[in-house]
């Protein structure tokens, strides 16, 4: 392996280990068991052959599975996203509210030099991670009534 991939995973994982260091066990458990639920939604997704016009008998187990667990995934999901307002700042997700543009444009930087930016508040992690978050609460209203924008 190339010695910039091999830096560029090292760095990957030591953000990863950063990000897990500093929480609790149980929460550890409830981030590897939302990852495992995410990744088989994923995964039966790609055998799913249903329509707005199927009728319900021609709906398969695994059809069923990827619906029934996507609806069995949104108590979690609702439990993980208030789990991390109430731990990280609205600051550290979305800087750019604020005007903070500092963390950012340091990481943008870092980017540009074909870095890994280290992980910070604020910075490009966080505010990916509060636009994911900002992106799946408007989403969410139409998906559960049933109408997908």
């Amino acid at each position: 392996m190339p010695k910039g991939s091999h830096d560029a995973l090292n760095k990957g994982y030591s953000g990863i280990s950063f990000l897990f260091r500093h929480l609790p066990r149980s929460e550890k458990w409830f981030h590897a068991l939302v990852m495992l639920w995410v990744i088989s939604q994923l995964s039966t997704s790609f055998a799913m052959h249903v329509h707005g016009n199927t009728p319900f008998d021609q709906v398969t187990a695994i059809d069923k599975l990827h619906i029934y667990g996507g609806v069995c995934l949104f108590i979690p999901a609702v439990l993980f996203f208030a789990l991390v307002l109430y731990r990280r700042k609205v600051t550290d997700l979305y800087p750019w509210l604020t005007g903070n543009w500092s963390a950012l444009k340091d990481d943008l930087r870092s980017l540009v030099r074909f870095r890994l930016p280290e992980p910070s508040p604020g910075g490009l992690a966080a505010t990916v991670e509060g636009l994911v978050y900002w992106h799946c609460c408007w989403r969410l209203p139409p998906v559960c009534c049933g109408f997908l924008p």
